[in-house]
């Protein structure tokens, strides 16, 4: 395996390491474990409504473990987006990291000559990868979802707490702009692909015996501009947009919009 090659593949594996991406979302933790005392004593926070010590120290013990879930999902996902987007990023910047293997694959199978399926090649394992990945959207908003639903008046008499919004908040926009990031980069990828296949497809037109390559190229056009896997799916599809349009994300909206925290 070529030097650039290894070094492109072996720092996505080792970056995507299950301690490592453990240690990302620790990472995360800590920072947001250090910012919930600022918020506390900046804003204050309401009183738990408990009825005697062993209601309060569950209530504490219960929340506690709930929260550090909850964040560590939070961060988990974030950099599972982010490790993919870095990976379509090196896709924009690196060329020839494909093996000669797959290369011959994807050319037996689209009758096409090997140097011009990269940027396909490139798409496709986007699409799938990130088909997984923005699955994963899905989880952090109906968590928070379900925290703001187990905060309603229906259960207990739960004052408005500015640091939860702000936490909540933050968590929002962690996914959102992961979400967002990946989606953009993904569209920036196929942007780049059209280009380089219609050069080709203009170079081949130009060439005496092109016109057979020119029409191939343009189906690889079309096929390209149809992707509608992973992070390729239209915007009103994309996972983030669907989240926000479920009952607990409705939830998630009004909580935050409450007068008492205006």
């Amino acid at each position: 395996m070529p030097d650039h090659m290894f070094r492109f593949w072996g720092m996505y594996i080792y970056q995507g390491y299950q301690r490592a991406r453990f240690y990302r979302a620790a990472a995360g933790m800590v920072a947001i474990a250090l910012l919930w005392p600022i918020l506390t004593v900046s804003f204050g926070n309401p009183p738990v409504p408990a009825r005697g010590s062993v209601s309060l120290a569950a209530y504490v013990i219960v929340t506690g473990a709930l929260v550090l879930a909850t964040w560590f999902l939070i961060f988990a996902v974030a950099d599972t987006t982010l490790l993919t987007w870095r990976v379509i990023k090196g896709f924009r910047t690196e060329m020839g990291i494909w093996p000669q293997k797959t290369l011959q694959q994807f050319s037996d199978r689209f009758k096409l000559p090997s140097d011009v399926l990269d940027d396909w090649i490139d798409l496709v394992f986007v699409s799938k990868r990130t088909k997984c990945v923005t699955t994963f959207i899905y989880y952090p908003f109906l968590i928070i979802a379900l925290l703001v639903v187990s905060r309603s008046r229906l259960f207990a008499n739960y004052g408005p707490s500015v640091p939860d919004v702000i936490t909540m908040g933050i968590a929002l926009l962690i996914v959102s702009g992961c979400a967002v990031a990946l989606r953009l980069s993904a569209e920036a990828l196929r942007a780049r692909a059209l280009r380089r296949l219609n050069d080709r497809i203009m170079a081949a037109k130009q060439s005496q015996d092109g016109e057979r390559l020119a029409a191939q190229l343009e189906l690889l056009v079309r096929r390209v501009e149809e992707l509608r896997d992973g992070a390729f799916t239209p915007f009103s599809q994309q996972p983030l947009v669907r989240a926000m349009l479920l009952p607990g994300g409705t939830a998630l909206l009004e909580y935050l919009l409450l007068p008492g925290l205006s």
